[in-house]
């Protein structure tokens, strides 16, 4: 027998590299190097003196991957975990013959694709809205550690993004909706009952909507949901022309519920974004358009002249 943590045998030549990776099958040791030069090989490593006995070549995993996969083994063969092209997981199984060496007419290598049972949601902080829910016991607990809050869809539904603003907060998930929580009044829904709500609820937005972005500012009362189409739904409480309407009267402003921003038709929209104040918006052909506060840079369309000759990806 052996004892946990006992060291019986020792080779300080054995690898000058901080990292690299051992498995043990088929009666044999193997390691692997961290490095781009041998990440296509597996080095057969004498139990007794520790010294390198032979050198395998695998060529299942694409060099071309690098180190996006992981390693493991069972009794009888080595395999791979790594993503497919459609950044799906799969494990490979690496074949070897008899003699421990890579064959290449060995069967065609096993794949298994792997689906996740569940992926872990952690909150860090609290939301404004959540000091109306919270004691000061919890908000202690939160503030040294995290928030134990979830947001909770239905089990065929994964999230795909959330977003916090001042009184409400937004998840965006798999099958193409937006669910919310915190106050449904401050996105111009009937309210029961004065105190925000940590449920889920789907945000009915149109019958026709895939969403695949959403946008909330700091401490915001608007979002910016875009769809698949490149048409974007405006919800919340616009005061400084923020859904692109400069037009309306803002000393009482009003929350609604998700509106199609008829402003800008015509444009098909990649990526959104907003502040406290002022929605930005970037086109399919690299235009910045921005409405509210601030777009003292703006044409009267809302396009940012002074990137008129540029081609923008993003905006933040």
């Amino acid at each position: 027998g052996s004892f946990k943590g006992h060291i019986y045998a020792q080779n300080d030549e054995f690898t000058k590299e901080r990292a690299g990776w051992l498995g043990n099958f088929g009666g044999n040791l193997y390691f692997r190097r961290n490095v781009k030069r041998s990440a296509d090989h597996l080095h057969l490593v004498n139990k007794e003196t520790l010294t390198i006995k032979g050198i395998n070549s695998v060529n299942l995993v694409p060099i071309r991957e690098g180190f996006n996969y992981v390693l493991f083994t069972d009794e009888d063969s080595i395999n791979a975990i790594c993503t497919n092209r459609d950044d799906t997981l799969v494990v490979k199984k690496l074949n070897f013959n008899n003699s421990n060496t890579y064959g290449s007419d060995s069967a065609p290598p096993f794949e298994l694709p792997l689906k996740l049972a569940r992926k872990k949601f952690r909150t860090l902080g609290y939301a404004a809205f959540e000091d109306e829910v919270l004691n000061q016991n919890q908000i202690q607990k939160i503030q040294s550690s995290y928030n134990i809050f979830e947001p909770k869809l239905p089990s065929d539904v994964e999230i795909q993004g959330i977003v916090c603003g001042k009184e409400f907060g937004l998840v965006r998930a798999s099958n193409g909706k937006v669910y919310y929580y915190g106050k449904s009044a401050s996105l111009g829904l009937k309210s029961i009952g004065r105190t925000p709500t940590m449920k889920m609820t789907e945000l009915i937005i149109s019958k026709v909507s895939n969403i695949v972005h959403i946008a909330v500012g700091h401490d915001g009362i608007h979002a910016l949901l875009v769809n698949d189409d490149g048409t974007v739904y405006f919800t919340g409480t616009a005061r400084r022309g923020e859904d692109g309407d400069s037009s309306k009267n803002r000393r009482q402003p009003k929350a609604v519920k998700p509106k199609k921003m008829s402003k800008i038709d015509g444009h098909v929209v990649i990526h959104a974004a907003c502040n406290n104040g002022t929605s930005a918006f970037v086109t399919k052909t690299g235009k910045l358009i921005m409405f509210g506060k601030d777009t003292a840079h703006c044409d009267a369309s809302g396009c940012v002249s002074d990137f008129i000759d540029q081609h923008i990806t993003k905006v933040a």
